[in-house]
């Protein structure tokens, strides 16, 4: 299961584009994430900070789930952040803790 930038506005249907939202794909749980407002506006909140905005979910074991963030490969940014003192969106958008802490719950609330 993975994120999926919605675009209006791309150019021959392939570029660019303004986001204007991001849904998660795959199964049950997509559905879930999809309906959580509070991811929605998390994501949608940081994809004005960052590009892409890509999260993955996946079983590594019977026992053990992964999740992923976005890779941010951009070092002037990340440093423009911190000078900033936006601690809230370094917190949310740089490292993702509150929207993987809110997916762990869906995840934790579907298993147990």
């Amino acid at each position: 299961m993975a994120t999926s930038l919605v675009r209006e506005g791309k150019v021959l249907n392939l570029f660019g584009g303004k986001v204007t939202g991001i849904k998660w794909v795959g199964q049950k749980l997509a559905e879930k994430l999809n309906q959580d407002p509070s991811i929605a506006a998390d994501m949608m909140k940081c994809v004005e900070s960052w590009n892409h905005m890509e999260f993955q979910v996946e079983p590594a074991s019977a026992k053990e789930i992964h999740i992923t963030g976005p890779r941010f490969t951009d070092p002037d940014r990340i440093a423009e952040l911190y000078q900033s003192g936006f601690a809230e969106e370094i917190q949310c958008c740089l490292f993702g803790y509150r929207m993987l802490e809110k997916v762990a719950g869906h995840i934790k609330s579907d298993v147990g």
